[in-house]
């Protein structure tokens, strides 16, 4: 079973799915006219509501993340095939990589 660590608690959730997860986000809008995000997990499994910045921030974690999760692919191909390093010694220089990357990466 899925499961998702909810942010706010720290608490694991089971997410109700044994396939990967499923993410639906829906604008709102509440009685005092200000906008609001809803996202649901999995049908529902876990919910919430958020800001439309909170939402924008969100994303671009992710794409960060996305593209970072490319480039330690790319830097472990070239490490593994090109260097020719075995497997511990590319997963170390990534480890070290990632260190440094995240110490000095800009901050939204």
């Amino acid at each position: 079973m899925s499961r998702l660590r909810n942010p706010w608690t720290g608490e694991f959730v089971d997410t109700g799915s044994e396939t990967p997860l499923d993410i639906q986000v829906l604008s709102g809008v509440n009685i005092e006219g200000k906008p609001f995000c809803s996202v649901q997990i999995n049908n529902g499994a876990l919910q919430g509501q958020m800001t439309p910045d909170e939402l924008r921030g969100m994303a671009l974690q992710w794409m960060q993340v996305a593209a970072d999760a490319e480039a330690d692919a790319l830097l472990f191909r070239f490490f593994s095939e090109e260097i020719g390093l075995e497997f511990q010694q590319t997963g170390s220089l990534l480890v070290r990589m990632r260190e440094f990357r995240d110490k000095n990466q800009e901050k939204p």
